[in-house]
């Protein structure tokens, strides 16, 4: 749930500090969830009773956990895009190359 606090943090302030952490910590939130998913299926494979009835729920559960992840990510991007042009434009004016 850290990403979310992360997330709503560089919307609410414009951090693109922040923003460069998230985007830099997203490849670990989503190995994490692919573990979770991992480990879930070898449950599965063992015929873990609470599993088996649970098994859709679990599943949706990481995955909307993995779409939230990936839309706090997504608000990162946007905030350090946002920043990396209005830098650009300050420093060389609109629409010139910096080549």
């Amino acid at each position: 749930m850290n990403i979310i606090i992360q997330s709503l943090k560089v919307f609410k302030d414009f951090d693109l500090k922040t923003a460069k952490r998230l985007r830099l910590q997203y490849n670990q939130y989503r190995e994490e969830y692919f573990e979770l998913e991992r480990q879930h299926y070898d449950r599965l494979k063992d015929k873990v009773e609470k599993t088996i009835s649970s098994s859709k729920t679990h599943l949706e559960i990481i995955t909307l956990l993995r779409v939230i992840s990936s839309h706090a990510i997504n608000t990162s991007r946007i905030i350090i895009f946002s920043k990396e042009t209005t830098k650009k434009n300050q420093t060389h004016g609109p629409g010139k190359s910096t080549n």
